[in-house]
């Protein structure tokens, strides 16, 4: 049985996307963390016959110094994981990696990526527009992101009482980490401006590293803005999705291809604003999601503003709309991005016989 070493570490408790393909492929590989073999030694890094990367050009230290040895460290294992003969496939998940104080470096490692790997998976065609794609055109392979049925148990957590948030009041949830590129602000200022408020509570949740940061957001803080920046669980995840009327990730267009809270919203029947990224221009996506684009950082809070105003329209001339969006949402899941739907593409993708 071949092995396959798999970054970031497939027994992740926080990243349900990593363990869902894994456990597509563990009836015919044998699975390896790079987290846990790196522990063991670089002989225990170099054992395994694929090597499957995610966000692996992603990285970033406390130092310059640090972030330059991080960088020449992943670069080594991947020159001595080709001097062995093994093959790489690498999934390109963002068109560029959000870290902006070691964004050079993280871009560096992407173009070695691109050339050193056997397969370049994409999860979405828009990739291929992207010019270091391009180059390598004859190594793509495209495999959409599956679902996340199953993922999350329901534990009963009121989250209305967690935050006393009134009956009467829908929910806007965003979650998922807090971070800069996430475009936060932008989020709550046409959130205010907008009529949605009238009606709507803005939930925000999500860890946040940035003290300072934290602080600048909390004082966007609002009867109904609220900020939660603990780490949502996965045993506490359902009581979230359950509870919301409507999801929303105002992705900045630079950088984001993909998004697996997408395909999470999805998965438990909801649905969601967020901008014209990469991967919604695969399907017809505003059957069962409110889509909006804009020109730059500038126009962001006012195209966001503007679908705020027409989804609040919609719910108050139908107060089901979002419910029947979310379950058209849930049936194309089914029928067409499942895990078990595109398995055997999952399975021809590290397949090299």
């Amino acid at each position: 049985m071949k092995k396959i070493m798999v970054h970031p570490t497939y027994v992740s408790e926080g990243n349900s996307y990593i363990t869902n393909y894994c456990s597509l492929l563990k009836n015919n590989y044998k699975l390896l963390s790079m987290e846990e073999e790196k522990k063991k030694g670089l002989s225990n890094v170099l054992k395994a016959d694929i090597y499957h990367f995610n966000w692996y050009e992603s990285f970033g230290a406390p130092t310059p110094f640090k972030t330059w040895m991080m960088y020449i460290k992943r670069k080594i294992i991947l020159y001595l994981i080709k001097l062995k003969g093994k093959k790489i496939i690498w999934t390109v998940h963002n068109t560029v990696p959000h870290n902006s104080s070691s964004a050079k470096l993280n871009y560096k490692l992407m173009k070695i990526l691109a050339k050193k790997a056997d397969r370049i998976h994409v999860l979405c065609g828009d990739t291929l527009n992207i010019d270091l794609i391009k180059k390598y055109k004859e190594k793509v392979v495209v495999v959409p992101h599956g679902d996340y049925f199953g993922n999350y148990l329901d534990n009963k957590i009121d989250i209305r009482k967690r935050y006393k948030i009134a009956d009467n009041k829908r929910i806007l949830l965003f979650v998922g980490m807090v971070r800069k590129y996430k475009n936060i602000e932008v989020l709550v200022n046409a959130f205010n401006k907008s009529k949605i408020n009238k009606d709507f509570v803005l939930l925000i949740c999500g860890s946040c590293n940035d003290e300072e940061y934290k602080d600048s957001l909390r004082k966007m803080a609002s009867k109904n803005v609220i900020f939660d920046f603990s780490f949502v669980n996965n045993d506490e995840m359902y009581s979230y999705l359950e509870v919301s009327d409507l999801m929303v990730a105002p992705y900045d267009k630079t950088s984001s291809l993909n998004s697996g809270t997408l395909w999470m919203a999805m998965s438990y029947k909801k649905t969601m604003i967020l901008p014209a990224i990469g991967c919604t221009k695969d399907f017809d996506a505003s059957k069962y999601l409110y889509i909006y684009d804009y020109s730059s950082n500038n126009s962001h809070v006012k195209e966001l503003q503007k679908t705020f105003d027409k989804v609040y329209d919609e719910y108050i001339e139908d107060k089901e709309v979002f419910k029947k969006k979310g379950e058209a949402g849930y049936k194309f899941m089914k029928n067409e991005r499942s895990w078990l739907k595109n398995k055997e593409k999952w399975l021809a993708l590290f397949d090299f016989e």
